[in-house]
């Protein structure tokens, strides 16, 4: 695995706290010289950036310019840049009364993201204009926007930019076998997700033959049947390239970058979490290297047939 060198991982990196080498040795901002540094210098450069030193065995796993690339392309992807943002600051000129919130499926990122704009996300009216969720409940399908959560009340929905994370329906997948929350279907440790077999208990008054139809309709409202404006985004962009894809989170919605060191988030909000940042490199380009994207080959087959191939095309996810 890509381990850090040291035993102390903070919860946040690249801010004031994060334990740095003494005087005496070698300097955690020296570049790492290494045969490979000119073909891996997009992934050398963000752990740089993030203040974290890299032993050569782990340098050695990590993803060369053009894996990267290939998997990610070459700027981060945000569904609505180029009309949403501006039909949001027009149905709310004054900057101050918009708030922007984190929607998204389980295990899709949502965490993160809240993270990463709270941290680094500077709102003309403060903080609280950066909500941890959409006052429907940031899991919620997009069309019950009628609903509120307790606590927001009093929030104007019309004043909101909804920013939608977006996960790659395979390790998405698995991700809900280790933890899946609220949905239940017929599966065992032994053959999830069961997509062939495992039809889901319904949820919030929805039925789903499987866990790629489930996929499929959630971010299919977001994106064709959505009320007020919103920005979709991709969560392997949030993880590989956070900085670049933030700043364009926080302009749409008004803001600007904060001036200083960007801080990269490691854990997300739940410091119980066992995935840091070099594991969430990790598994994306696991699942990115298997040819069936984790999922065994009858798996894959039943995935590739039940996914909206449209709605994988725009967010640039390959079957």
């Amino acid at each position: 695995s890509l381990d850090l060198i040291g035993e102390e991982q903070p919860l946040m990196i690249g801010d004031a706290t994060h334990k740095t080498n003494d005087r005496n040795t070698t300097s955690s901002n020296e570049p790492v010289e290494t045969s490979t540094s000119s073909s891996k210098s997009i992934s050398l450069g963000h752990y740089k950036d993030a203040n974290v030193t890299l032993t050569d065995d782990a340098i050695q796993q990590l993803p060369t310019n053009k894996e990267l690339l290939d998997l990610i392309g070459e700027e981060a992807l945000m569904i609505g840049e180029g009309t949403q943002c501006l039909e949001f600051h027009r149905l709310v000129p004054d900057a101050k009364k918009r708030w922007i919130g984190v929607a998204g499926l389980f295990n899709a990122g949502t965490n993160l993201l809240y993270s990463l704009l709270e941290n680094n996300c500077v709102m003309p009216g403060g903080p609280l204009q950066i909500r941890w969720q959409v006052p429907w409940g940031k899991h919620g399908y997009a069309a019950y926007t009628n609903h509120t959560v307790r606590n927001d009340r009093a929030i104007i929905k019309e004043n909101g930019l909804a920013i939608v994370v977006a996960r790659h329906p395979y390790p998405w997948a698995l991700s809900m076998c280790k933890k899946p929350y609220a949905i239940k279907w017929n599966y065992t440790k032994f053959n999830c997700p069961n997509l062939k077999y495992g039809k889901l208990v319904p949820w919030a008054g929805r039925k789903h033959e499987n866990l790629m139809h489930f996929w499929n309709g959630w971010y299919r409202e977001y994106v064709k049947q959505f009320p007020y404006p919103r920005i979709i985004v991709k969560s392997e962009d949030l993880t590989l390239r956070p900085r670049e894809i933030t700043k364009k989170i926080c302009e749409c919605g008004g803001g600007k970058l904060a001036e200083g060191k960007f801080i990269h988030s490691i854990e997300g909000r739940n410091p119980n979490s066992n995935t840091n940042m070099i594991k969430a490199w990790e598994k994306i380009f696991m699942f990115s290297r298997d040819p069936y994207g984790g999922l065994s080959f009858e798996e894959h087959q039943v995935a590739k047939q039940a996914l909206d191939r449209e709605l994988m095309k725009s967010f640039g996810y390959d079957l």
